[in-house]
Parts: structure tokens; C-alpha cells; sequence
């Protein structure tokens, strides 16, 4: 499955005078037709059967989850929990089959009692884990119409509960019913660990939203995905502090996960420059394979910051000069990562110098060319101060 990633800064040149605001546009995508998904699923239904579920509440909680669970394959497992004032395995960890035993034990369900959704929590954590060893995608939906009553009450407090969560590869997908769950609590515990949050209004069905948590991953390209960003200073390589991760929801086919990260630069001496590491890494879920990407993006501070468009005739030369420029700035990221032989750095910025010659701009070119020649020879042990040089003066002009 291909996939992509990239890293945008809202502006590549800041002023190194003053201090700025930036930002960075970090995203995922996910072309390419649908690929079945071959690994199996462990489910954990996780259903509020507090008092306020009495009645065509709680009906339509059941008749929605079955109609949803129908889209899982029969070898995908199932468990259903209910919680209350405590919490109650009605159906244990095991193969949805043609599904009457779900089916069962949903319609057996009776409201009553308090909310205590931590019992709830950790009851549908035990069964996943129980599945860990078979199961290499496991998921956990909860569906609830209230705030806790018992335990704790936000976000917060659940901290621990969703740290263990993330480390077993659990996400949340919460759906709240009705017009009095805490929105906050359950759009936090989807947030943070990768899940979907999804209201449904009084009187209407939950299927539709259930539904979607399961065609999430029926679909997805990339399951159990992390994101991390690390801003370096790389002209003395002091970490910059610039440090931001996440928990990726799964990210299907067709689809992009976006995230805007802000970023605020403090003043900075002329020629400094940032460059911004982004890595992702998930699993395919058609394999089961681990896959890695990441990209870079780089941050300059000068005096002058120009903004300089070219005319609509020299939009093709424009386009090469910056593909020059996009060869050189990743090629900085990678000499930095140590993950490129010498050979590969010279065919790199010689390259580059193609792309300025197609350009037009043949001064860029006879200089990357001398760097190259230069690096080959052993006579430039690090090419990074001369290539960033020619970055700057691509996208700002030299320095006054």
C-alpha cells in the first residue's frame, strides 16, 4: 500500500531579528484502491447499562451494535461488557461466528445502577489483552449516554487507564447518546488514543456511527500508527526543544490525517536554521508488516524576507530551481541521519545542480557541482554550511 507523508511549513524563511509564530502542516496520505483487510480482529464492545439507558434507549444501543458488528468477519472476536455500578463480562473474548451469541447476550441486557465507567475500562482492557498474543489489531467501542458517577470524571483521571491502553495498541472509539454525556470526557478518550468520537441525537439509530468505527479499520491502510515531530538546530545540533507525538487514528484507504503543529521561534543570528524530523509508524494491516516513513522540512532566519513570485513564463524554471532546492534540503536531513554513503550525498547534489541548470539558474549549478567535486575529493569534509548557502539563496537571494 503506498503511502505518504509530508511536512509543510506555514513560512520556510523567518526573520532572525524578532521573534515569529510559525506553524507546520503535517500529513498522511493514503491513495490507491482498497485492500482487503487480512489480519484479525479483537472487538470490545463496552456498553453503558446505567439507569438512564432504561428503555428505547438502551433498545436502540443493542439493535444498532448488532446491525454494525454484521460488517465484521466471523473469524474477528467479540467481547461485550456492560457497566453500571460495576462492571460484567456478558460475553467473553471469542469468535463472532454467525454472531446469535452476541445477539444474545445483548438482548439479555437490563438497565440499572450508577455509571462507573473505569470498572467498565478496565474489564474490556483485560479481555483485549487476554487476545494480544492472536490478535494483531485490537479495538474498543463505548457507548454511553452520561458522565461517570463513580471513579474518575475527566480526562485526567483516566490517565494511567489510557497509558495502558496505548502500550497494549488500543484505541477508543466513543459514541454518546442522547443530549447529556460528557462530550469532553469522550471526544478525550478518542483523542488520545487514536479513536473516533461520534454523537447521536436523541431518537436516532447508533448503527450509522458504529458502523464507521468498524469500516475505520475493515478499510485502513495504516492501523496503530504513531506520529512524532523533533525541531533540531542543526548549525550547533543542540536540541531545539521542539518536541510534539501523537496517536493516529486509523487512516483508510483514500483518505489523509492532517495535523497543524505551532511553532514559535525566538530570535535567532543570521544563517540559523531549523529542520523539523517527522516519523510515523504503524502496521499494514494486509500484512501485518511494520511500516516506517518520515520526511523533513527546514526553517531558515535571515534578514530579509522577500516574497518573490515568478511571472506566469518562468513558472517551469521556477519549479526545477525549487526542485534543486528540495533535493538539497533533504539531502542536509540525511547527511545529518548518517543515512548516506558518500557516493549517494555527490549523485545528491549533483542532481541538484541539474535541476538549477534546467532552471536557468547556472550559478547555483557551477556551485553545486563544486561541491560535489569537492565532497568526492575529500577536500569538504561536511557539506552541510555550503549546501544550506545555496537553500537560502534559492529561496531568499544573497545576503546584502
Amino acid at each position: 500500500m503506498a503511502l505518504a507523508l509530508s511536512c509543510t511549513p506555514l513560512h520556510e524563511v523567518r526573520p532572525s531579528v524578532e521573534a515569529s509564530d510559525n506553524a507546520l502542516l503535517l500529513r498522511v496520505e493514503a491513495p490507491g484502491p482498497t485492500a482487503p483487510r487480512t489480519l484479525p480482529l479483537a472487538f470490545a464492545i463496552l456498553l453503558d447499562t446505567s439507569g438512564s439507558m432504561e428503555g428505547p434507549r438502551l433498545e436502540c444501543a443493542v439493535e444498532g451494535t448488532l446491525r454494525a458488528v454484521s460488517h465484521l468477519a466471523p473469524t474477528d472476536s467479540v467481547a461485550l461488557i456492560g457497566f453500571d455500578s460495576r462492571a460484567r463480562v456478558l460475553r467473553p473474548l471469542a469468535p463472532l461466528g454467525a454472531g446469535d451469541a452476541l445477539a444474545t447476550a445483548l438482548r439479555r441486557v437490563r438497565a440499572g445502577g450508577a455509571t462507573r465507567l473505569v470498572a467498565g475500562l478496565e474489564a474490556a482492557l483485560d479481555q483485549l489483552r487476554a487476545a494480544q498474543a492472536h490478535h494483531a489489531l485490537r479495538r474498543l467501542i463505548l457507548i454511553s449516554d452520561g458522565a461517570p458517577s463513580h471513579g474518575p470524571r475527566d480526562v485526567t483521571g483516566f490517565s494511567d487507564h489510557l497509558r495502558a491502553l496505548r502500550e497494549a495498541h488500543v484505541s477508543i472509539s466513543t459514541v454518546g447518546l442522547g443530549d447529556e454525556f460528557d462530550e469532553e470526557l469522550l471526544a478525550g478518550l478518542a483523542a488520545s488514543t487514536g479513536g473516533r468520537y461520534a454523537y447521536v441525537m436523541p431518537r436516532e439509530d447508533p448503527a450509522e456511527a458504529l458502523l464507521q468505527a468498524i469500516q475505520a479499520v475493515n478499510q485502513a491502510a495504516l492501523a496503530d500508527a504513531t506520529m512524532s515531530l523533533r525541531c533540531l538546530r542543526w548549525n550547533n545540533l543542540q536540541d531545539d526543544g521542539g518536541m510534539w507525538d501523537a496517536r493516529l487514528p486509523d487512516i483508510r484507504v483514500g483518505s489523509r490525517y492532517e495535523a497543524v503543529v505551532p511553532l514559535s521561534h525566538e530570535p535567532r543570528p543570521a544563517g540559523d536554521y531549523v529542520v523539523a524530523t517527522v516519523a510515523v509508524t504503524g502496521s499494514d494491516p494486509t500484512s501485518g508488516e511494520t511500516v516506517t516513513l518520515d520526511t523533513q522540512a527546514l526553517v531558515a532566519f535571515w534578514p530579509h524576507v522577500l516574497e518573490e513570485r515568478p511571472p506566469d513564463a518562468e513558472v517551469t524554471a521556477a519549479r526545477l530551481v525549487r526542485g534543486g532546492e528540495g533535493i538539497l534540503t533533504r539531502t542536509i536531513a540525511d547527511i545529518r541521519a548518517r543515512r548516506l554513503s558518500q557516493g549517494q550525498v555527490t549523485e545528491r547534489i549533483e542532481g541538484a545542480g541539474a535541476a538549477f541548470a534546467a532552471g536557468g539558474r547556472q550559478d547555483l549549478a557551477d556551485r553545486a557541482y563544486a561541491a560535489a567535486a569537492r565532497f568526492r575529493d575529500g577536500a569538504l569534509a561536511g557539506p552541510n554550511k555550503w549546501l544550506t548557502e545555496i537553500v537560502l539563496d534559492v529561496r531568499i537571494g544573497p545576503a546584502p
